[in-house]
């Protein structure tokens, strides 16, 4: 190709193209992807995306220190707080 994408972005791409309802096949498509779990797939991929770092972050984290750990626990914090909030509101 041309240019480079991600082979994750790979996947989205033609996966997306393949579901369109003009595609042909898709019917059959989207019936075997209904049968497949979607955390069994996507856990997979978000441990992949966890540790893969690169030189420049491992960098940057040292020159941050632990300033981003507490930064990123209390983003956590929050998050999980944020979350359990509207799920009791909404439930």
């Amino acid at each position: 190709m041309p240019f480079y994408l991600p082979s994750v972005a790979w996947v989205s791409l033609v996966s997306i193209i393949a579901t369109l309802p003009f595609f042909p096949g898709n019917g059959w498509i989207i019936a075997r992807l209904a049968e497949v779990d979607f955390l069994a797939v996507v856990t997979p991929v978000l441990a992949y995306a966890g540790l893969a770092l690169t030189g420049r972050e491992f960098a940057m984290f040292k020159q941050t220190g632990w300033k981003l750990v507490i930064v990123a626990l209390l983003v956590f914090t929050g998050t999980f707080i944020g979350s359990a909030v509207v799920a009791h509101v909404m439930l």
